[in-house]
């Protein structure tokens, strides 16, 4: 599947360009056109390769989440090894401006980490003062908490329920 954008009068842009425009504007005004080969295959990304948000204290929250979650502080060179994820699925889904789903208006985004036992973790998480809320109720895929960073940062963890690896794909991008 090959696939082509054609964006406005910004293609061409250099990256510092496009950092102080297209960023902070959004890359054009409206969605690329796109033309799909049938016979070639679409290239497509391997999964995140970092999560990277503003904070009042980058290095206390960065802290927070290594000593609270296990999630590894990016190392200061390139001779040490980044943050390694086990393989498991990953949910990608952009909500409705309007969502409550978060929490208040001013939080963009939600974390949602993936845990083995959602009952340890939590414990851990009371263990270390903060507060969380587990979700009552069992779902096809899991069971969740939710809980805020230091920051009022909403998060979730969820235990996966299944064998999500096995599941048929759906969309242009899994095949």
């Amino acid at each position: 599947m090959r696939v082509r954008f054609r964006f406005d009068a910004r293609d061409g842009q250099d990256w510092a360009e496009l950092q102080r425009t297209g960023l902070k504007h959004g890359y054009g005004h409206q969605l690329p056109d796109i033309t799909i080969d049938s016979e070639s295959r679409m290239e497509k990304v391997l999964g995140f390769g970092g999560f990277f948000f503003r904070s009042k204290d980058p290095a206390a929250l960065a802290q927070w989440y290594e000593h609270s979650l296990g999630v590894d502080r990016t190392p200061p060179d390139y001779e040490h090894a980044y943050w390694i994820q086990e393989r498991g699925p990953t949910v990608f889904e952009p909500f409705m401006a309007t969502t409550d789903y978060f929490g208040e208006s001013k939080f963009q985004f939600m974390l949602n980490f993936r845990v083995s036992d959602l009952g340890a973790m939590i414990a851990q998480l009371e263990a270390l003062g903060v507060v969380v809320v587990r979700d009552p109720k069992v779902y096809p895929n899991g069971i969740f908490a939710r809980f805020r960073d230091p920051e009022g940062n909403p998060v979730a963890i969820w235990q996966p329920e299944g064998d999500e690896l096995e599941l048929a794909r759906t969309g242009t991008a899994g095949r």
